[in-house]
């Protein structure tokens, strides 16, 4: 439903009751309802199975789910022959509750069949980090223009096939830049996980249904969330990681021509030099760069790797 439908409506009621106040008609014949208790209880149980029918917000957990109730309440006709109006003012009540739910749901619906955007793209640049929160850097440009190039062949192998749903594993998504970089490119499936997401909630300003946000390391996704028959078209690492680890993931790329890219230690035990790489679907490099750091690229270590002996800061 388009958002302005609700909003004209709601002017029209406004402009009504006003015209309706000053020739002291006291109900709207339009309505066809009778005289109503403002206090009648909105019979919750017996709307709550239309709310999950007919409010996308009753299932999923978002929004309010009293707001989801009346709604369904306000248009369940049998409901409706009981209502009693007992003056102009919750008349208008209930047509800005009406309008403004309405509003709020197109918003929803647009915020999920969207696309996604982070306010910190297009802020990345070439010559410094830029600190998107206490514990979490936008990488240097070049970083996303890696992405870009690197991971764009999937894409143009899977093609305007109709049946396929280009899907991304984004790891250290952080405020989302590599995963708008991921959007962009055109893949419409996307998992971003980072162990906190207190960047995300800062910077992503829309983020489809499409898109899932995990507050997990890469290891306790693997544990928690990832299926083992779960295949990804890329893979994208944005800390740097060891060889080792960039092999094993290789093994959730689809056939034949899944792409993971990372940015992998120099030596296993060495944090401040990686080398970035793309591997193929059976843990082949297929490229790699072998001065990455050239533009001030200086990646978080892994965590989670008994090699990691602590977690590094930015100066800056």
């Amino acid at each position: 439903q388009n958002a302005r439908s609700p909003i004209k409506r709601m002017l029209f009621i406004i402009i009504n009751v006003l015209l309706f106040d000053i020739i002291g008609v006291s109900s709207f014949a339009s309505i066809g309802t009778g005289p109503v208790d403002p206090t009648v209880n909105l019979r919750h149980q017996q709307t709550q199975r239309r709310a999950v029918d007919h409010c996308p917000w009753a299932y999923t957990g978002r929004g309010n789910d009293e707001y989801c109730v009346k709604q369904v309440a306000y248009q369940t006709k049998d409901y409706e022959d009981d209502l009693v109006y007992t003056s102009r003012r919750s008349i208008l009540s209930y047509f800005l509750t009406s309008a403004a739910f309405s509003a709020t749901a197109a918003a929803a619906t647009d915020q999920q069949e969207g696309v996604f955007r982070s306010s910190a793209y297009g802020r990345e640049e070439y010559t410094n980090s830029i600190i998107a929160s206490r514990d979490t850097n936008i990488s240097p440009k070049e970083v996303y223009d890696t992405i870009a190039t690197e991971l764009r062949y999937p894409i143009t192998m899977i093609g305007d096939d109709a049946q396929r749903t280009p899907r991304a594993l984004d790891v250290g998504a952080g405020a989302g830049v590599s995963t708008q970089v991921l959007w962009d490119l055109g893949y419409r499936s996307i998992d971003a996980i980072d162990w906190t997401r207190e960047a995300w909630d800062t910077y992503v300003t829309s983020c489809p249904s499409a898109v899932s946000f995990y507050e997990l390391d890469d290891e306790r996704y693997l544990e928690q969330v990832h299926k083992q028959d779960d295949k990804f078209d890329v893979i994208a690492f944005n800390f740097g990681i060891n060889e080792s680890k960039a092999r094993q993931f290789t093994r959730f790329l689809k056939q034949p021509h899944g792409r993971l890219l990372a940015p992998v230690n120099a030596q296993t035990n060495y944090w401040l030099k990686q080398t970035y790489k793309s591997y193929d679907c059976n843990g082949n490099v297929l490229w790699s760069a072998m001065d990455v750091g050239a533009w001030s690229v200086q990646f978080q270590p892994d965590v989670t790797e008994e090699t990691c002996q602590g977690v590094w800061c930015a100066p800056y």
